[in-house]
Parts: C-alpha cells; sequence; structure tokens
C-alpha cells in the first residue's frame, strides 16, 4: 500500500561536525545517500513519495540524488528547509500527500530496514510510530546532584511516524503558541496525548561529532560484497537495428534477438542476477513470452535492479568488454555508460565498458556476432 510519505531532514547546521555531515564521502556513499537507500529498498511498496528539506550547502547533493533515483511511482521534491528542525518538518508537511509521514534525520544513516517497517507499521495501527530505544545507562544530573532512574525512560530516535493530518494539526497548534521541540512526538503528545513507540536500535546513531565517523566508516563497510559474471552473444543479422547500452549504432548489420537484443545491457543483467543468486535473464525475462516481444532492454535492467533492492544488494562497481569488429564504438561509450547508470539508479563512475576487436579472429572477427562479457560487484545493504 503506497500510503507513506518520507520526509527527509537534510537542513541542520552541522555546527558540531564543522563542515556539512551530510556530504560526507563514508564508505563510498554520502549519509543522505545511505538514509535515502534504506527507505528505498526497506519501504519501497510502501513509499507513495519522498520530500528532502534541504540547505542551501546539501541542495545540490539533493537534487543529483532526486534526479537519480525518483521514477514515474516515486516522485521526490525538495523543499527549503528553515532555522530550526521543525521549521524543515513543517515545511515538507505542507508540501505532503501522503496519509502517513515517515520523518526521518538523514543524519541517521545506518537505520535499518526492520526499524523503518517497525515505525511504519505501528502509525498505521495506531497513529504514531517512534522509534525508540530503552535507556541502558545510569543517568547523572550533571550538577552531580544524584542519579536519574532509568526505569521507563526511552531515548527517541528517527524515523518517527504518523498520521499526516495528526502530526500537520499538532504543528499548526506548536506554531500559534510559540511552543518548539527537538523531536516530532513531543508535538504529537502535546496535542493528541498518548505517543506508540516502536522499537529502536543501538546502530542508529545519529552522526554529530568528529569523533564519530570511525563508527560510522566501520560500520558502514562490514556489508557484505558478492561477485557476478555474466556473458551473452546475438547473431548479427541485415535489416534490425544495433543497439548497444541503449544506444541506437548506425550500422549495416544489426543485432538479433526477442527484445531489442541489446547484448551489452543483457551481458549487465546475467552479471547482476548472478552475484544475487537469482538465476539469469531467460528465468525471468523468457524469449518465449510475447511481453518482452521487442523490448527495450534497459527496463528489464530497470527490474532486475529493483529485485535486487529488494534482497538489499545495491551496485558496487561493474565492467564490461564488448568484443565486436565493427563498426568502432568508442564514441558511444560515454552514453552506454550513462544509460546504465541511469537504469541502476548509481552513479557513472562505477561502470567502465570497454571495446575491443578481435582482428577478425573468429565468429565476432567474422561479423557473425557481437559477444559482451561483464563483471560485476553487489553490495549487501540490508541491516
Amino acid at each position: 500500500m503506497k500510503d507513506v510519505t518520507l520526509i527527509l531532514l537534510a537542513a541542520g547546521s552541522s555546527s558540531r561536525m564543522g563542515r556539512d555531515k551530510l556530504t560526507l564521502s563514508l564508505g563510498g556513499r554520502t549519509p543522505l545517500e545511505y538514509s535515502l537507500l534504506a527507505f528505498l529498498t526497506g519501504a519501497a511498496e510502501e513509499l507513495l513519495e519522498v520530500i528532502l528539506a534541504v540547505s542551501p550547502a546539501t541542495r545540490p547533493l539533493a537534487q543529483e540524488l532526486a534526479s537519480r533515483y525518483e521514477g514515474p511511482e516515486l516522485p521526490i521534491r525538495l523543499v527549503p528547509g528553515g532555522d530550526s528542525r521543525g521549521e524543515s518538518v513543517y515545511n515538507a508537511l505542507l508540501a505532503a500527500k501522503g496519509p502517513l509521514v515517515a520523518i526521518h534525520d538523514a543524519a541517521r544513516c545506518l537505520v535499518s530496514r526492520d526499524i523503518i517497517a517497525a515505525s511504519i507499521a505501528m502509525a498505521r495501527e495506531k497513529g504514531s510510530g517512534v522509534a525508540a530505544l530503552p535507556c541502558r545507562d545510569t543517568l547523572w544530573r550533571q550538577t552531580g546532584q544524584g542519579t536519574i532512574s532509568r526505569e521507563g525512560l526511552l531515548a527517541a530516535q528517527t524515523p518517527q511516524t504518523f498520521s499526516r493530518e495528526k502530526i500537520t494539526a499538532a504543528y499548526t497548534a506548536a506554531r500559534g503558541a510559540g511552543i518548539s521541540a527537538t523531536d516530532d512526538a513531543a508535538l504529537y503528545q502535546r496535542h493528541w496525548g498518548e505517543i506508540c513507540f516502536s522499537p529502536g536500535s543501538l546502530r542508529n546513531q545519529k552522526l554529530t561529532c568528529p569523533e564519530d565517523i570511525p563508527f560510522f566508516s566501520g560500520q558502514l563497510s562490514q556489508g557484505g560484497r558478492r561477485m557476478g559474471y555474466g556473458e551473452d552473444t546475438h547473431r548479427l543479422t541485415p535489416e534490425r537495428p544495433l543497439v548497444l547500452g541503449g544506444v541506437n549504432i548506425p550500422f549495416r548489420l544489426g543485432l538479433l534477438g526477442h527484445s531489442d537484443a541489446d547484448v551489452l545491457t543483457h551481458g549487465v543483467m546475467d552479471a547482476l542476477l548472478g552475484a544475487a543468486a537469482l538465476r539469469d535473464i531467460g528465468v525471468h525475462f523468457p524469449d518465449t513470452d510475447p511481453q518482452y516481444k521487442g523490448i527495450c532492454s534497459l527496463l528489464l535492467l530497470q527490474q532486475v535492479r529493483q529485485m535486487l533492492a529488494k534482497k538489499g544488494f545495491l551496485l558496487g562497481n561493474l565492467d564490461a568488454t564488448i568484443l565486436a569488429q565493427a563498426p568502432r564504438l568508442s564514441p558511444y561509450i560515454p552514453q552506454m555508460i550513462q544509460n546504465l547508470a541511469s537504469a541502476l539508479c548509481c552513479d557513472p563512475g562505477r561502470i567502465n565498458i570497454k571495446a575491443t576487436t578481435p582482428e577478425g579472429c573468429g565468429p565476432e572477427g567474422a561479423l557473425q556476432c557481437i559477444t559482451v562479457r561483464c563483471v560485476c560487484s553487489l553490495e549487501e545493504f540490508s541491516r
């Protein structure tokens, strides 16, 4: 059920970090991207839209991520953040459309799919779902005048998911009364009463200070890495288009196949499926199925990406070699890379494509076919 608006807060000043923490590179991606991906992989079937509340410092990165990850079924919009967290949330709430809103601090980039799912499920049932963790440490007053009992105390985290109508009303009332709070649950409780909590995690920390960076880098590097290999060959024949990586290349011969016969994309798909132990393209997209007749293979690659996301895999890197006697392919390779990156929702820097000629040897050298060989790595993103 697509009924959730994700509000991702990325407008803080990062004053304690000394530089914008959401644009740091940790394990090859930024905290903002990790947080976005956590929801895209962990709540894809429930997300109606994504709203990023941004500052001038985070807007360029947020715009790049929105362009990369949005699709026809998942719009990603940017709204300006405010001078406070509450202002940023309120701006996003005014733009939200979903019956439920999941509000998440992008600095909590280690959030797991289980925490996300529990927060949304609690809000759907009870109207609110605030990720929280029982306090485990002894709590002292700073003045040294004794301890505070930790019995019944919870440390609030995010996501905090609510009925959009109710949390908007709570924010509106608080603004009218001149009241602010450091999290959304406090305003919700003030206006509506009882808060419902969902499980948080010790790992779901908030990136705040420079001293936090080693912990986050270590956690983000713990995901497993899997390797895949793909190979495909298609015959060359007259009166067919030559399509490689979604690029139509002028040539007197084209590739024979049930779909558009894009041998490069097919090799990439097989490598990705192999790395995830998901069999091969023939199993998922058989050439006996009329729905795939003449289809653009980039559309099939998008479906493969979605399969990987459901299993918690992201592309690490990809390296493909096209074995073709002719035509000369190097002028078209940049566009091939861009097309594959768009279909896989990844940075083009994670993809490499090479073209080589067999010097007249073998069936490729005789212009009977084109062959592609591809290797890839996947990162296990599920937490």
